[in-house]
Order: C-alpha cells, then structure tokens, then sequence
C-alpha cells in the first residue's frame, strides 16, 4: 500500500510553494510518463498547496504500483493505495482511465475509494489532456447545464502525486448507479459509447459500441429502440420510437455538441438511460474537453453521420430537423460571446494560480491568457456564423 503523507489546511509561503513546485517539475513528469519509482518520497510531513483552489488531492504509488499499471496500460488494472481528500484519508484502488490520457504524460485516474466520501465511492480524476487551455470541459458543462441536462459534479483540484505537485486536474462525479440514487432516482439501463464506434445502425456490434455500466447484458431496450431507429420514417415509427427514446433530450444534445463542436460526441462521450417511471433511454453527455476546436454551421448535416440516430434526426425535417434547428439557435442565443466570456474570465481567475504551477501546462508553449483570448476568438467566429440564422426577436 502506498504511504500516507500529511495535509494540513494552512498553505506554504508562496516562495516556498514556487520553489517546490519548480524543483519538482522534472520529477513529476518522469513520473506521470511511468517512470519514477518509489526512492524519493520528500519530507515525511509537508503542505499540500491547493494554489487557490478549494480541494485537495494526494496519493503515493510505489515503483511496483507504477510498474504493474506502467505494462498494461490498456487493461488499466487498479492498485492499492492511500487516496487524501483535503487531508482525510481513504483506502482506494486508483487506476489509469480514458481512452486518450493513457497515452500522454499526464494521466486521468479513476478512484475508487473503500468508504463512501460524500455519498459516492467512485470518481475520476480528469487530466483533460487534450486541452491545454484547462476551460473547454468547464464551458460545455455549462451550456449543457443550462439547456436542462443534470450534469455530474465537477471541480478542478490540485494534485498531488508522492509529494511532488501534479497538476489542475477535474474532480468528478462518474455517471454510474449511485449518479441517479443521488438524484432520487431509479436506474434500469445505463449503457456508454464505447471506443468512437456507437454508429447506431445495426445491432449486431452492439456490445462494441456500447458498454453496459447498469441493467440487462443483452441489452434489449437500447437493441428495440435501434431496430425502430432504422425502420422507415413513419407517423406509426415516429409514435413507437418516442415511447422509447427522449427525442427531445437527442435533440438537445445534437443542438448543444454542435454549436460547441463536440465531434467526440457523435460516436462516443455519451450514454443513454433510462430510469424508473419512464420508459424512454435519455441521452447524457460525457468527458467535454475536446470542444470549441471549430465551428460548426447549423446547416453542415455532415457533421452527424457517423451516427445513424442523430443523422436521422437532422435530416428529417418534420418534425425533427426543424426542432433541431430552433433549439440551435436557442443554443446560440443562450451561450453568446459575452456570457461564454464572463464564464471562462470567472474560471480562470479560479484556476490561474493552479494552472501556471502545472508542470504539464506551464510548458506549453501557449500561456493561459493567450488561451483565453483564442477561446474568445472562437466564441465570436461562432456566433458570426450563428447569428444570421437567429430571428430578431429571438436574439433580444
């Protein structure tokens, strides 16, 4: 089991904390790419600095830890070890996760902890490898919020890996069995896209494309739902396939992850679930990093073909495409420049301290600040492409 080190809720000088944090990047990357061993450990009892942010959290891996999760990266086996949160400590597995992280210096991990902190035992620590500005998850969260989804809990942290500081990483809430307990309700199917393949045309591959996370391994609700998918548009179809699918809900989802150029969200990110009392498979985004890359038209139907369900939608004018289209400009008079701006300004004034002590982010190349201003850039190219689709009376 990995060793325990102290926290305590009083931070370091800020010299003292850029000195360690300095000193420290060398190691932490070697160890982050699976390289470091258990010979150094630093001082028996130390600060943990949250550097502005408001948790914590620590863990030791040992040279085996490292090893045995280092040589199967891809099976993501757990070891054993001490997980502190904000200085409590709880005995956990920890694991590498995601499908894109495992590859890069800095790793996310899931956690799972023996005992339950604040009514969950699972949790994922979020590298956000692909996105250096450490925003874009934390925007598309936000739009998606707004427009009515119950997103997990989020929020960025400072890590700490055998004493040495690893990084601002995303604390969250994983969408599993105890997600839908805590919002009081019932879970009977839960299935995830898997490995970018959820095309939805077919069921043969379905266990390829989708992994079962709660309910029934054959996967008899989400195969039905398919089979009626790729029958012939009808009113009868239509009717049967809203008695089994949020339609809305999909719609929703295609309005938002297009204005925010999700294209990780067309055949992975996402799940679908369907809870007691209701009948239907709801869709709920995923792991938001990879977005606001682009921009996306309304009218690039091309942008949804890769999944059968969601290019049917669009090009099936009446009823669907057209409500796909008024929740886009809906979208898009939500999350403007001047409401995405004033959220990344609040979040960065947030993270900026955290962020320019991250060994990972801190050599770049790009600062934080210029990442803002590009995220900025983005946030009017959109909206210059958006706003001649809004009505005027829309757009008050």
């Amino acid at each position: 089991m990995g060793r325990l080190f102290t926290f305590s809720k009083s931070h370091a000088h800020p010299t003292m904390v850029r000195m360690t944090a300095s000193l420290s990047i060398l190691w932490v990357l070697v160890c982050l790419a699976g390289g470091c061993d258990d010979s150094w450990h630093g001082p028996e009892e130390m600060e943990y600095d949250s550097f502005g942010l408001k948790k914590v959290i620590s863990f030791s891996l040992t040279s085996e830890d490292i090893s045995a999760m280092r040589n199967n990266t891809y099976a993501k086996p757990f070891v054993r070890t001490m997980v502190a949160i904000d200085g409590q400590p709880y005995p956990a597995g920890i694991a590498y996760c995601g499908a894109t992280s495992v590859d890069d210096y800095k790793k996310s991990y899931e956690v799972e902890l023996d005992n339950a902190y604040k009514g969950r035992r699972i949790y994922r620590i979020n590298a956000m490898p692909t996105d250096l500005s450490a925003s874009r998850a934390m925007l598309a969260y936000t739009i998606f919020e707004q427009m009515g989804f119950d997103m997990p809990m989020y929020e960025p942290v400072a890590v700490w890996i055998n004493n040495a500081y690893a990084g601002m990483f995303l604390w969250q809430e994983k969408i599993d069995d105890t997600y839908f307990t805590a919002r009081k309700k019932v879970p009977l199917s839960v299935y995830q896209a898997e490995d970018s393949v959820a095309r939805m045309d077919d069921t043969a591959n379905l266990d390829e494309e989708f992994s079962v996370k709660v309910g029934n391994k054959e996967m008899v609700d989400l195969k039905y739902m398919i089979q009626l998918l790729i029958q012939a548009p009808s009113a009868q179809n239509r009717a049967q396939l809203e008695e089994v699918l949020d339609v809305e809900s999909v719609l929703k989802y295609m309005a938002i992850t297009a204005y925010i150029a999700g294209h990780d969200g067309i055949v992975n990110n996402f799940y679908l679930a369907r809870t007691k009392g209701d009948n239907r498979l709801t869709i709920l985004p995923w792991d938001l990093d990879r977005t606001f890359y682009s921009t996306v038209p309304m009218e690039d139907g091309e942008f949804f073909d890769r999944n059968f369900m969601m290019s049917r939608f669009y090009h099936e004018e009446e009823p669907y495409g057209a409500k796909f289209k008024s929740l886009y400009r809906q979208v898009a008079t939500l999350a403007s420049p001047d409401v995405l701006g004033a959220a990344l300004d609040t979040w960065v004034q947030k993270i900026r301290c955290a962020y320019e002590n991250d060994p990972y982010l801190s050599i770049s190349g790009t600062s934080l600040t210029q990442h803002v201003t590009d995220l900025k850039s983005r946030f009017a190219e959109t909206a210059a492409a958006v706003n001649p689709l809004i009505p005027e009376q829309m757009a008050q």
